[in-house]
């Protein structure tokens, strides 16, 4: 899915193909040497909240996104380990942020200010933005 869909946009004839097929099938190569042929998984919505529960922790979320036993992310080289979470992107970083920041909205509507405390307190990178998914 080489477009960004946009909200309110007609979805491609890719990512049509992508959503039909449940992600996309990709050759990794693994540590000792060996590959396998792994599906890089569209999220179902239900899985968001697992999937924002692994932030900041890349291994859980390939495990996740490939629907693999937990640990099994650190078997990958690091060119493969780049490979998933670039694709995991591509197929589902336009869904889950829109989702994301749905989420937050409500939080923010029902507690003001709560997200300024989250991060404040939070362990991002200073170079990081402190509201990389704020709420428009």
């Amino acid at each position: 899915m080489n477009t960004k869909e946009q909200v309110g946009s007609t979805p491609t004839a890719q990512d049509n193909f992508t959503t039909m097929m449940g992600g996309i099938d990709l050759t990794v190569t693994l540590q000792d040497g060996s590959s396998e042929t792994v599906k890089v998984l569209q999220l179902p919505i239900e899985k968001y909240p697992e999937l924002a529960a692994k932030w900041g922790d890349e291994q859980a979320q390939i495990d996740l996104y490939c629907s693999k036993p937990s640990g099994w992310a650190k078997t990958l080289t690091v060119a493969s380990h780049d490979q998933v979470m670039e694709e995991a992107e591509k197929v589902n970083g336009d869904f889950f942020t829109r989702w994301l920041r749905r989420r937050m909205g409500k939080v923010d509507a029902l507690r003001p200010g709560a997200l300024d405390k989250v991060f404040e307190t939070s362990t991002l990178p200073s170079s990081s933005p402190k509201r990389p998914l704020r709420p428009a």
